[in-house]
């Protein structure tokens, strides 16, 4: 079975999170990992609030075939745990200042068979 957990940059590094892939339209300068351009949305409607955000990113998602993007990320981490990483940080979601197109691309993934889409949440771990 497959598993795709969504995480920020920061946290999924600090703990090792597996199957790490960007999806942001700008890693930081640290990231040496794979990205994945199919989910990442386009820069021209950073700016929108959320609900027409919502709809124009829907129509991107649409576009794609959710099997071949979950072969597409397991093909590029070499296994069956993705973990795709944003800037956002869940106390910002939680607490519905922000919101996130992961949480849109996590719904619409989840509609595939098996794939089940959680946020990752394990604590950091110590070199």
């Amino acid at each position: 079975m497959i598993t795709i957990f969504t995480s920020a940059f920061a946290q999924a590094a600090r703990s090792r999170a597996p199957g790490q892939v960007s999806v942001s339209n700008f890693a930081p300068n640290w990231w040496r990992g794979p990205e994945y351009g199919p989910l990442v949305p386009s820069w021209t409607y950073r700016g929108v609030p959320q609900n027409p955000y919502e709809d124009i990113y829907a129509v991107q998602l649409a576009l794609l075939n959710a099997t071949t993007v979950i072969e597409d990320l397991t093909r590029l981490v070499g296994g069956d745990v993705v973990t795709l990483l944003c800037h956002c940080q869940r106390e910002d979601l939680a607490s519905g200042v922000m919101w996130c197109h992961l949480s849109y691309a996590s719904s619409w993934l989840q509609h595939e068979p098996g794939i089940a889409v959680r946020t990752w949440d394990a604590r950091p771990t110590r070199p």
